[in-house]
């Protein structure tokens, strides 16, 4: 398929700390799976904060500070051919009782991709991170257009042990009349991260403290790539 154009995020939180090796079983081998059946999905990949990563984070306002895990699918065009796909396998998958209830998805909503870029050290084009095998990603959630005097994720890209990154925008053609997405004005920077995840985030964090304007952020954290049937992270923490 072509070049993915739109990011699609989901911010979940699990309602029930009993169901989380339910919910990865779901989501990781029935649900996210299914979505290759769609010709507009080009990649799929879901990532936990989990407790340690929990504690690194730089801020999660309210919702955000409710959240598990984040999901992200790359959609190429045409979009709302796409969307619309993507929207109507959901609803025959909940139809069909293919669903988990016990979540809530605290953002859930699609953006446009605006940049992408690679680390020297990763050796491949920025078009092809998110398909590089990864050690987690840092996730940062900013309300409207940035306000960074210089760029942010350049400087971010510029941190060992970041292999890449990219940033989305929404767009409000993007808006659909499914109601269970948002079409907030956001722009989210995802970070690809290496071994060392811990350090990066730690120096992410850093650069995030130094912007006069981090006010703007509502969300930044790191999140754990997921390996599957190892779903423990909750199993002795209550899950918050």
């Amino acid at each position: 398929m072509a070049a993915p154009t739109l990011g699609f995020f989901s911010f979940t939180e699990i309602t029930d700390p009993t169901q989380h090796q339910a919910y990865n079983e779901w989501h990781q081998l029935d649900h996210l799976p299914e979505q290759y059946t769609l010709d507009g999905i080009a990649h799929g990949q879901r990532w936990v904060l989990s407790p340690d990563c929990r504690d690194l984070a730089f801020r999660l306002d309210g919702p955000f500070d409710l959240i598990h895990y984040v999901t992200m699918y790359l959609l190429g065009e045409p979009a709302a051919t796409n969307l619309r796909a993507f929207e109507d396998l959901g609803v025959a998958m909940y139809n069909a009782n293919r669903f988990f209830a016990r979540r809530v998805s605290h953002l859930a909503q699609p953006l446009r991709i605006a940049t992408q870029s690679a680390s020297s050290a990763a050796r491949v084009s920025p078009s092809v991170i998110p398909f590089r095998p990864h050690d987690g990603i840092y996730v940062i959630v900013e309300a409207g257009e940035p306000t960074h005097d210089s760029s942010l994720a350049k400087r971010i890209q510029e941190i060992a042990a970041v292999a890449g990154v990219w940033s989305f925008h929404s767009a409000t053609e993007l808006a659909l009349d499914d109601s269970r997405w948002q079409h907030r004005d956001i722009t989210i920077t995802t970070a690809w991260l290496d071994p060392g995840l811990e350090t990066a985030a730690n120096t992410i964090n850093e650069v995030l403290s130094a912007e006069t304007n981090n006010n703007t952020i509502v969300a930044a954290a790191p999140f754990r790539a997921i390996t599957p049937r190892n779903w423990d992270w909750f199993d002795t923490t209550t899950a918050t």
